[in-house]
């Protein structure tokens, strides 16, 4: 045990020295009573020293700095799958009956030997068993390396994992268990017998189509322990109230046992709206689990495509990776030029992306050219970006870069206020986990006329400064990121998730902002995406202008949404700065129609539209569980496998495990000393007992 104080040694000398004075004081200069007995005295000086003392050394509040010793028992964690695939299993009935029980009841056995933890997961891992079995995928990569981040460092002895083993999502667990320290021990469920089966396993297509084209769709098909049979499949567009019309129907022979095919159809685009079709499968005797032989899909056909020029002076993963986005919307042409290519005509398009200009190595002619041809534009910013000139081109942050090649790891901050457009819940929970951007080192401000979609926070430490603004200037929209790595975003993303979700809805909504043509209605309101996938929070902004077209949000806004059945559903939108937005929740598979309303000076308004939910099938696509996988889990570290009628003898196995054994460790402990409780009593103590003798003696 060890006093540490940011004061000299001296100071507790001088306290001494003072309590000494001080009961020196009292007892022999200062005239007193004569004492029975002389030890009386001293006892009375005693107590009125070490009292002293005690209060000018708790007013001085070293720290108390000792080692203590800690056993940890080995941590038992306990991951139960809850996607949906575990309820759809031959015995789902049961599993969701009884699974509860069942895990509580392990929990209590290994509790007292070992340090049980209980988790749930389907995309991802979650603190708590939560046995409801609607997840709508199953990442079991995920969250093996979740539960490892979580106890990193700590004494985790093994973990058991109740799943079917079918993973549709993320990365392949076992090359995340070949880097695990610890054995896991599958509880394994469902049926590994190859059930009858017909499958619809996805249906590849543009979500967005110009009118008059024509567009594909794939469909990729699974039959399993049907061979020799025929399987028959009908393509149907679900039009306004509802009305159904056939428009392709087919077979295909099943040629073996485990058998998949992929079926392309050409679709005209005819009509301009959103587009809701729906594929639906015979299902073939024997068959039980029909689920996945129906799927719907949603395309958006539009009239017209906006013209994006994307300007940059040099090859950069950035700017390919916004193209290689951009060039998969169909409401895009997205054309790359060199600024100093000399032949650009900015008359053919509806933005502008700047990257990295004004350069430090060019000259500013052709933003010279855009600022005054008044086209939206979106800077990026970099390390070859020079950022006076760029000052006085944008309104919407001022940047005092501190040197050149200095730069920061920038993690994005999400501002919840603003509301230009909505990002979805996916999309925000995953740009937390992208790498950081690199943002040139310096001091970054909002302007007054800036709305901020990210801030900076810099290693751990949230900050105030802009990152990526949105706003207008003289009536023209701009848009400024002074980061670089979005690249490393959309590698990341395809790592971890198998698909580019949020870097496409942050770049495609971005650019949206900026071509979207300017629309001149009083009051206008907008789903945040025409098409949602099942499980997607709905996010719904609107705006209201005066006469002279400024933004108001004084009056109220009403959202009422129905359902194919006419069912409706009503909401108010909240207000946000000069706009309103509003979260909807999450909604099943369908078709909505919604209509806002609001009425601002005696006049109302009203705006309509629609929006889709498309249902998510990928837990009902495959329900054949992969003990196979489940035994490679458990093989790297000498781990079992138990089916689950035998769960209960993973707790025996773990007991008589030689390496599963506490262990202990110095914890370095630092507390200050007025919160050692027991000093504060002692002083009130001797201060009580000084008081309560100078009373008995009839000195007080």
């Amino acid at each position: 045990m060890q006093l540490l104080s940011p004061f000299s040694p001296l100071w507790y000398g001088l306290a001494a020295l003072l309590s000494l004075g001080i009961a020196t004081l009292f007892y022999y200069l200062k005239p007193q009573k004569s004492y029975p007995n002389p030890w009386i005295q001293r006892g009375l000086f005693l107590l009125k020293f070490l009292s002293t003392f005690l209060l000018l050394l708790l007013l001085i509040n070293p720290i108390l700095r000792r080692n203590n010793r800690v056993v940890q028992k080995p941590i038992i964690g306990i991951l139960l799958d809850q996607s949906q695939s575990i309820a759809l299993q031959p015995l789902g009935k049961t599993y969701t009956q009884e699974i509860p029980e069942k895990t509580k009841k392990i929990k209590e056995k290994l509790d007292g030997q070992f340090e049980v933890k209980t988790f749930s997961f389907s995309s991802q891992l979650v603190d708590s068993l939560q046995p409801r079995w609607n997840g709508n995928a199953s990442n079991l990569g995920k969250a093996l390396e979740q539960f490892q981040e979580k106890f990193e460092g700590q004494n985790v002895g093994a973990l058991l994992v109740a799943t079917d083993g079918i993973v549709n999502q993320g990365k392949n667990p076992w090359y995340v268990a070949q880097q695990l320290n610890f054995p896991i021990y599958p509880l394994a469920l469902g049926d590994t017998t190859p059930q009858i089966d017909l499958a619809i396993q996805s249906i590849k297509h543009n979500e967005v189509v110009m009118k008059g084209n024509e567009f594909q769709a794939i469909f990729n098909l699974s039959a399993k322990a049907l061979p020799g049979k025929t399987a028959f499949y009908t393509l149907r567009k679900i039009g306004k109230d509802n009305q159904i019309s056939t428009l392709k129907t087919g077979n295909f022979p099943i040629q073996k046992n485990d058998f998949q095919t992929a079926i392309p159809v050409q679709l005209p685009a005819n009509e301009a709206g959103l587009q809701h079709y729906r594929l639906t499968l015979t299902p073939i005797s024997g068959e039980k689990n029909t689920q996945n032989n129906t799927q719907d899909f949603f395309v958006e056909v539009i009239d017209d495509r906006a013209r994006i020029l994307l300007l940059a002076s040099a090859p950069h993963p950035d700017v390919a990776t916004v193209r290689q986005i951009l060039s998969q919307k169909q409401s895009m042409d997205v054309v790359v030029k060199n600024p100093e290519s000399g032949n650009i005509n900015l008359s053919n398009f509806d933005a502008v992306i700047c990257f990295q200009l004004p350069s430090i190595n060019g000259n500013d002619q052709i933003v010279q050219q855009i600022r005054q041809s008044q086209l939206p534009v979106w800077y990026i910013g970099g390390n070859q970006t020079a950022y006076s000139r760029l000052n006085a081109l944008q309104g919407l942050m001022t940047i005092r870069p501190a040197g050149k090649s200095l730069s920061n790891e920038i993690t994005p901050i999400q501002n919840t206020s603003f509301s230009f457009f909505g990002l979805s819940e996916k999309c925000s929970q995953r740009i937390k986990s992208f790498p950081p951007l690199q943002v040139p080192y310096g001091d970054y401000a909002a302007n007054g006329n800036a709305s901020v979609l990210f801030q900076q926070q810099i290693k751990t430490v949230p900050t105030s400064m802009p990152l990526f603004a949105f706003g207008e200037q003289q009536g023209v929209r701009q848009v400024i990121l002074v980061g670089e790595g979005l690249w490393k975003w959309y590698l990341d993303e395809y790592e971890q998730f198998g698909e580019h979700f949020a870097v496409d809805e942050c770049i495609s909504k971005t650019v949206q902002y900026l071509a979207l043509k300017q629309n001149k209605k009083i009051f206008r309101a907008k789903s945040d995406r025409l098409i949602h996938e099942e499980g997607d929070e709905v996010l719904f902004t609107a705006e209201l202008f005066n006469k002279n077209y400024e933004p108001v949000n004084e009056p109220d806004v009403q959202l009422t949404i129905s359902n194919a059945k006419g069912k409706t559903f009503s909401f108010s939108l909240g207000k946000t700065d000069q706009k309103y937005l509003g979260n909807v929740g999450k909604w099943p598979e369908g078709k909505y129609q919604y209509e806002a309303k609001t009425t601002y000076q005696g006049t109302a308004y009203s705006e309509k539209g629609e929006f889709s939910v498309q249902g998510n099938t990928l837990e009902a696509a495959m329900t054949q569980a992969n003990w196979s996988l489940l035994r490679n889990l458990a093989a790297p570290q000498k781990g079992n496998l138990y089916p689950y009628e035998n769960w209960e003898n993973v707790v025996d196995d773990l007991s008589k495990r030689p390496d599963l054994k506490p262990v202990s460790y110095l914890e370095l402990l630092l507390t200050e000393i007025l919160d050692v409780p027991w000093l504060l009593v002692l002083m009130l103590s001797l201060w009580s007992a000084e008081w309560l003798w100078r009373k008995w003696l009839g000195h007080a």
